[in-house]
């Protein structure tokens, strides 16, 4: 299944919002806005220097999430969602890659991102593509590659 992989337009805010808000709910059974405050304009968010935002569509419909930004000179990977019912069929592998490859174009070096440590799926997805843990913070787990 290919995945055609897009930047964030104003028109499809909402319906990527919900994409990472339905995987949230799945995971935590609520939602405290406290902890999401990009979600509250995803665009705005994500169309500042330095911050990269990309949809997958299957179908004309966003079913993937993925961004990442510079912060502190290391490249972060963030808001990485899969629906559900597209899971293990190669989506989250499709756009993970896409970001990588973003983040090479940029010059990036290393990557950084985390997940909460009881996402077991999560974590081994990334240590399947070659992510190491780093350090673990609270209730998530930092990973690095080195590209």
């Amino acid at each position: 299944m290919t995945l055609a992989i897009v930047p964030l337009t104003l028109d499809k805010r909402e319906e990527a919002t919900n994409v990472i808000l339905e995987g949230l709910k799945e995971r935590f059974g609520k939602i405290d806005p406290i902890y999401n405050p990009d979600l509250d304009n995803i665009y705005e968010t994500f169309t500042q220097p330095n911050h990269y935002f990309y949809t997958g569509i299957l179908h004309e419909k966003i079913i993937a999430t993925g961004a990442f930004y510079l912060e502190n000179n290391q490249w972060r990977i963030v808001r990485m969602s899969v629906l559900k019912k597209y899971r293990n069929q190669g989506i989250g592998k499709q756009m993970l890659q896409f970001l990588e490859r973003g983040i090479k174009a940029k010059n990036g070096k290393e990557i950084i991102l985390e997940t909460t440590k009881t996402w077991s799926d999560a974590i081994q997805f990334y240590e399947r593509n070659g992510y190491n843990r780093l350090r673990e913070i609270h209730q998530d787990i930092h990973f690095l590659k080195t590209l």
